[in-house]
């Protein structure tokens, strides 16, 4: 498999308006097909349709601008690689050859916060699950097939009975309903992964933002906080265990205002919610490549010293080594003069008018300074200048 490439949303934006496309998937290495997916999932405009005969032509051309990064969207945009690999991995030896640049938002999150706004436009409350949202529409449909089976069966198991019967069921499925209805209006996909409505979100852009929709209180408790019989709901949007995210944000039924009147507010939040899990996950990338730096700075400076320290190691052992070696060859010397001298003075000193006593004594010194010769590296010719060398 072709190894992934990265281009900023600038950067795919000025190549697929510097050529035409199919050429640029053949320079680059990937299809066109690939690119233009890329450039509709980022919010990248490209040539229209006979744009570059026209060219070609001496015709006028305009040039389509780059709009804002929409909430969510990865300003990095990757192109080939292996499908389930979303990131960029970088190598220590790029690491340290790099400057890591911390990130910079084109928009503010009030600037961001107004584009949202007037994109969502009026958001309507829901009443009813007569036109629900598709993904609720599938649950209902899934409630009507256990509704049939256990009406068509004597055997009824409480974990395949219809979920969404109840009057708290059904609110949160028109609650949940009215957030994937506006939400789409930019862009933003739900996301339903249990059969009981409980494990719920939003992507926006490249973000799953999480949402918590659940009961707080019931029966003569709802009564006298809501004066009605219906229980409240509390939605959280976020995740409370994004370790590079915000908090989440939360609202709650009150006895002024429900969930519904506050629909307006939580979908333009849950949005923006998205765009601040991105900067922070974006701010994360950028702080983590700079603690890695350091990281790797910091273990290249201790293996510089720790080679260093080891040479300076050697080089004292090296001297202590040929210091010794002269210790031990002048103590080889004196040992040999030593024996010569003593030599000397037996044969001086002892009486060698006895029978046979000089043919001994000749023979033994004669023997006795061979081993002082041996032993003195002058002599032998063992005397080394050279550094000793070391294991």
């Amino acid at each position: 498999m072709k190894k992934a490439k990265f281009f900023t949303r600038q950067e795919l934006y000025d190549l697929v308006w510097e050529e035409p496309r199919t050429h640029l998937a053949k320079r680059i290495g990937l299809s066109d097909v690939a690119i233009a997916k890329a450039c509709r999932k980022a919010g990248i405009p490209m040539p229209s349709t006979g744009h570059w005969a026209k060219k070609a032509a001496g015709k006028r051309v305009s040039k389509v601008p780059l709009p804002p990064r929409d909430p969510g969207v990865d300003d990095e945009i990757k192109l080939g690689g292996h499908r389930y690999d979303y990131g960029r991995h970088w190598t220590d030896a790029e690491v340290c050859e790099m400057a890591p640049q911390p990130p910079v938002f084109e928009e503010s999150l009030d600037e961001v916060r107004q584009r949202v706004k007037g994109r969502l436009g009026k958001v309507a409350q829901p009443r009813s699950l007569k036109e629900p949202h598709r993904a609720i529409a599938r649950l209902l449909e899934e409630d009507e097939v256990r509704r049939e089976k256990a009406n068509s069966s004597s055997f009824s198991f409480s974990w395949d009975e219809p979920k969404f019967d109840s009057p708290t069921e059904k609110r949160r499925l028109r609650i949940l309903s009215g957030i994937f209805v506006a939400a789409g209006k930019c862009g933003a996909r739900g996301v339903i992964n249990s059969k009981d409505a409980r494990e719920v979100g939003v992507t926006v852009g490249d973000q799953f933002v999480r949402l918590n929709l659940e009961t707080l209180d019931s029966g003569k408790k709802a009564k006298a906080q809501m004066g009605c019989a219906r229980e409240r709901f509390r939605l959280a949007v976020g995740h409370s265990w994004h370790r590079h995210g915000p908090e989440p944000l939360v609202w709650e039924d009150s006895s002024e205002r429900d969930l519904e009147s506050m629909l307006p507010e939580i979908v333009l939040e849950l949005i923006l919610m998205g765009e601040r899990q991105y900067r922070g996950h974006t701010e994360y990338q950028y702080q983590n490549l700079v603690d890695r730096k350091a990281e790797l700075e910091e273990k290249e400076r201790q293996r510089i010293e720790a080679e260093a320290r080891l040479e300076r190691e050697r080089v004292e052992r090296l001297k202590q080594a040929r210091i010794q070696r002269l210790l031990d060859e002048a103590a080889a010397h004196r040992q040999a003069c030593d024996i010569r001298e003593y030599v000397d003075r037996v044969l001086t000193s002892l009486p060698m008018s006895l029978s046979g006593y000089r043919e001994n004594a000749e023979a033994w010194a004669e023997w006795a300074r061979e081993q002082a010769d041996a032993l003195d590296p002058i002599t032998t010719g063992r005397l080394d200048m050279s550094e000793p060398e070391l294991e």
